[in-house]
């Protein structure tokens, strides 16, 4: 895995900037675990970045379908 998925400022954003998330601004896209995450970034499916830093989100979306998933950041730098 790239180690740009880590990034040390957004994970701390995810210890209390749940704004977005509790005010019903984050866009439509799927949760899925961190191993799914993992899975989807080293998949050969064509993805950007679409973190959300400030709700503690780590996104991907598939450019071709334009599904979006995301994962909580914390838990994803955890692991």
């Amino acid at each position: 895995m790239n180690a740009a998925f880590i990034d040390d400022t957004e994970v701390a954003a995810a210890y209390g900037a749940t704004s977005l998330a509790t005010d019903g601004k984050i866009p439509v896209g799927k949760q899925v675990g961190v191993a799914e995450f993992r899975k989807l970034a080293v998949s050969h499916r064509r993805m950007d970045r679409v973190d959300l830093p400030n709700a503690g989100l780590k996104g991907l979306r598939d450019v071709e379908t334009g599904e979006t998933f995301y994962t909580d950041a914390h838990r994803l730098a955890a692991k």
